[in-house]
C-alpha cells in the first residue's frame, strides 16, 4: 500500500511524503512518535516501484525538499502533489 502524508517545513511549508508500506498502522505510528504534526493525506494500491516512480514524477516536476543540501522523500508542494500521487503509473 502507498501512502501520501503531509507536516510542515521550516517557515511552515506545507512537506509531503510519498512512502510504501504493508503495515500502515505501525508505519504512521512511527511517524508520529517523531512528528506529531503528520496528516495522513490519501493511500492507495501500489508497490514499492510505484513509489520509486512517484517520487521521480515529483523530482522532475521540482517539488524537491532538500535538507543539508541532500534530497529526500520529503516534497515540498500543494494540492498537485496529491494528483500526482493518484495518476502515477
Amino acid at each position: 500500500m502507498l501512502y501520501l502524508i503531509k507536516s510542515y517545513g521550516p517557515k511552515g511549508k506545507k512537506i509531503y511524503k510519498v512512502g510504501y508500506t504493508t503495515n500502515l498502522d505501525n508505519r504512521l505510528n512511527q511517524y508520529f512518535s517523531h512528528n506529531p504534526f503528520i496528516e495522513l493525506i490519501s493511500t492507495r494500491e501500489g508497490d514499492e516501484e510505484l513509489e520509486t516512480l512517484i517520487h521521480i514524477s515529483l523530482y522532475s516536476l521540482g517539488y524537491r525538499f532538500q535538507r543539508d543540501g541532500r534530497l529526500n522523500e520529503w516534497f515540498i508542494g500543494n494540492s498537485e502533489v496529491l494528483s500526482i500521487f493518484h495518476i502515477s503509473r
